[in-house]
C-alpha cells in the first residue's frame, strides 16, 4: 500500500513496529489510517496497464542493526521509470 500511497509511508512503518503485541491505541491508529484513505481516493500514484513507465521496487531487511536493542532496521526504494 505504501507504494502507491507515500502519503501514510511514516505511519504504517511506525505502527508495523507494534504488529506482534498492538494495544487498543494501535488498533484506533489503525482506524485513523483507513478512514483517511476511504477520505482521499483519488491522492495515490496510479499505473495503468499500457503504460511503458517500469515500476521496480528494493528492500532491505536488518534485525542486527542495532547491536545493543536488536532493533529491526529495513529500508527501500521505489523506483518509478529510469
Amino acid at each position: 500500500m505504501t507504494n502507491t500511497r507515500p502519503d501514510i509511508t511514516y505511519a504504517m512503518q511506525h505502527l508495523g513496529q507494534f504488529i506482534v503485541n498492538p494495544t487498543f491505541d494501535h488498533k484506533q491508529v489503525a482506524f485513523q489510517i483507513l478512514k483517511y484513505l476511504r477520505g482521499t481516493p483519488g491522492a495515490g500514484i496510479f499505473l495503468f496497464v499500457a503504460s511503458t513507465i517500469h515500476l521496480n521496487g528494493f528492500s532491505n531487511s536488518d534485525w542486527v542493526g542495532y547491536i545493543d536493542t536488536r532493533r529491526f532496521v529495513t529500508g527501500y526504494v521505489v523506483y518509478i521509470g529510469d
